[in-house]
């Protein structure tokens, strides 16, 4: 969703002549390779100028620049983007890193196959923001585990899916595959991070294939470090819930979590 008013839109679309066309015969271009596409759903394609060419709307905003170029060319490339951005039609990179933070720009990218156009909406980019939450809340779930309690971790990782996560990523670069993988060492740290008693070597596994898998998509998140008063707080907080005094351990868990130790 955006400020622009439709009635601009429609009159620069008007200007460049763009008409819509609804193929009775669905022809298989090349550059109709969408499943949405080829399975009919969303039969409309355009025209630009009258031209006998063909588009699907998924690239009719970049022929749509093309065409704004050719026709204006005395114009600076400066000049095309503030023109198209007054129309709410661009994104700057450094303007949706500033609102959404580089790791969800990131993810938003990698979760797009590298040989489709990206859908920036408002919807994709809250989806990738989510995502990366997620991440980060268990990142920093595993690693205030592994500080409270002094644990000395080994460096092994889960072989299988790292193996499968790389295979993915060697597979024509399919990173959304390699996603399922992360989403399976999600939720082996959930189940891990809900138990009392640590397993050392299980827990070894998930925290490093976790950071292994996250390093190498190339998020980056802030280092958690917890100062001996969060352990003091911690211990507090785990010896009330053992004692079963709730009243006592309700009034330490909101300083936790916005900590964001539990």
């Amino acid at each position: 969703k955006t400020n622009v008013d439709i009635a601009t839109i429609e009159l620069f679309l008007e200007n460049l002549g763009v008409d819509k066309y609804n193929s009775v015969e669905k022809e298989k271009e090349d550059y109709i390779d969408t499943e949405e596409e080829q399975n009919g759903k969303n039969n409309f394609k355009y025209t630009i100028n009258g031209s006998s060419q063909q588009y699907a709307k998924r690239i009719l905003a970049a022929k749509l620049v093309e065409e704004y170029i050719k026709r204006n060319p005395d114009l600076s490339p400066k000049q095309v983007v503030n023109n198209w951005k007054s129309l709410g039609n661009i994104v700057l990179a450094k303007d949706a890193i500033a609102k959404f933070g580089g790791n969800a720009i990131r993810h938003l990218f990698l979760s797009t196959y590298y040989r489709s156009p990206i859908n920036f909406t408002e919807q994709a980019i809250t989806t990738s923001v989510n995502e990366v939450k997620k991440y980060e809340t268990i990142y920093r779930k595993l690693e205030a585990k592994k500080q409270l309690n002094s644990l000395s971790l080994s460096t092994n990782l889960d072989e299988g899916i790292y193996n499968a996560f790389m295979e993915h990523l060697l597979n024509d670069l399919n990173v959304s595959n390699a996603f399922t993988e992360l989403e399976k060492t999600v939720k082996s740290a959930n189940v891990l991070l809900r138990k009392n008693d640590i397993d050392l070597e299980e827990f070894s596994k998930v925290y490093n294939t976790f950071n292994k898998l996250i390093s190498i998509i190339g998020f980056s998140f802030d280092e958690l470090k917890i100062t001996e008063e969060d352990k003091e707080l911690y211990s507090k907080y785990m010896d009330a819930r053992k004692n079963k005094d709730f009243e006592t351990s309700d009034k330490y868990r909101p300083l936790l979590i916005e900590k964001g130790i539990i």
